[in-house]
């Protein structure tokens, strides 16, 4: 008898993802596993072709070739084995998958001991300069903390916490489950005390019975230079309280760097537009460029510099940290200052360049004429 095809047999689409394939197979297993079902051999044999499928197509690799070879497979020597010889595959159903079906899966037993509190985040903004030399700031939250009333114990002053009455102050419960003539033994965290193994009769009123109350925290937070966009800063120990004797979390601090009018940062080298006159341009020279630090340092520029081009300046970008003094680079882009008036001499002078340029005597006399008939 052919083999019928393993997407039918699970009863998924060909384009089914793999969380798909799995739980039509956990489906189909429930309903056909032999535990289940016990002699009949029917149901033992849809179990068989259910597993056969479920291991073809839960792996990509062999998924793959039944998709192009069909039943055929090079691999699998004409054929896929799965379930034969009364074994599972390793993604079968075992018998505590059965007994999870009927129970939800109680049988886990949730932590009873200390537990490390939760982490806080605050997110801290920062100018460039505080970023380039460094700086302190101060940080102001809310957390959970220990309620001074009760001590963190929960209960009011004079009172104490008791052993759970259900518990008997483990903090689980145990019983008894008959399944398929077995009888399986489990425990489940103790919804009375929560785990605890303690009750509380009389609440102090403060915390009402949690131990914690929210407080404003202030800490002194150290930003050392050279710090980047997006940095996370951990502060440990100033995060929630934990439970049951637990570590505190840690908070976390993000730092965000604001916008500079002037410089564009990518990691530790600063990026910054200079204006120039052209005559520096034209001739060569040296300006002052202004640093974030707001120190002035001499550029040398190149006689024949375009607007537009980029000059290297060591040394004088952010701190790198960890690195000592050594500090990134600063790149500077050039801008030609035009300007937008000119003095009679500055005119006089630029049209008798425009005349050298254009291989013509400057025009002395007419310009003076013009001068004059202006005044």
């Amino acid at each position: 008898m052919a083999k019928r095809d393993f997407y039918e047999v699970l009863g998924v689409d060909k384009n089914a993802d793999a969380a798909t394939v799995k739980s039509a197979y956990r489906k189909l297993a429930k309903q056909y596993h032999p535990d289940l079902n016990p002699n009949d051999a029917s149901a033992e044999a849809k179990m068989k072709e259910v597993n056969e499928a479920y291991e073809v197509l839960s792996d990509e690799g062999k998924r793959a070739e039944f998709d192009q070879y069909g039943h055929q497979s090079p691999s699998s020597g004409g054929g896929y084995g799965g379930y034969g010889g009364g074994g599972y595959s390793s993604g079968g159903f075992g018998f505590e998958d059965i007994f999870n079906m009927f129970t939800g899966g109680g049988g886990r037993q949730a932590p009873v001991g200390p537990e490390r509190g939760h982490d806080l985040r605050e997110d801290l903004s920062i100018t460039l300069q505080e970023a380039f030399f460094g700086v302190k700031k101060e940080i102001r939250f809310n957390r959970m903390a220990t309620c001074d009333t009760c001590k963190g114990n929960g209960a009011a002053p004079g009172t104490h916490p008791e052993n759970c009455p259900h518990c008997r102050g483990t903090g689980v419960v145990t019983r008894v489950v008959s399944l398929l003539g077995n009888r399986m033994q489990t425990q489940t965290t103790c919804g009375s005390c929560r785990g605890t193994g303690k009750v509380i009769k009389t609440p102090c009123h403060t915390c009402r019975g949690s131990g914690v109350v929210r407080k404003m925290r202030t800490i002194t937070l150290t930003i050392h230079p050279g710090i980047e966009n997006g940095k996370r800063i951990m502060v440990s120990g100033e995060g929630e309280p934990g439970t049951r004797g637990g570590p505190s979390g840690d908070l976390y601090v993000f730092i965000n760097i604001k916008a500079h009018p002037a410089f564009q940062r990518k990691g530790a080298n600063l990026y910054t537009t200079q204006k120039i006159p052209f005559t520096t341009a034209a001739l060569g020279g040296s300006v002052d460029v202004l640093g974030v630090d707001e120190n002035a340092t001499p550029c040398k520029i190149k006689p024949g510099t375009q607007p537009g081009e980029e000059i290297s300046i060591p040394n004088m970008g952010m701190p790198v940290p960890g690195a000592g003094t050594r500090r990134g680079t600063l790149y500077v882009t050039v801008q030609i200052d035009v300007p937008k008036k000119l003095s009679s001499d500055q005119r006089q002078l630029l049209e008798q360049l425009a005349a050298v340029n254009e291989g013509r005597a400057p025009d002395t006399a007419q310009r003076k004429s013009t001068r004059r008939g202006k005044w």
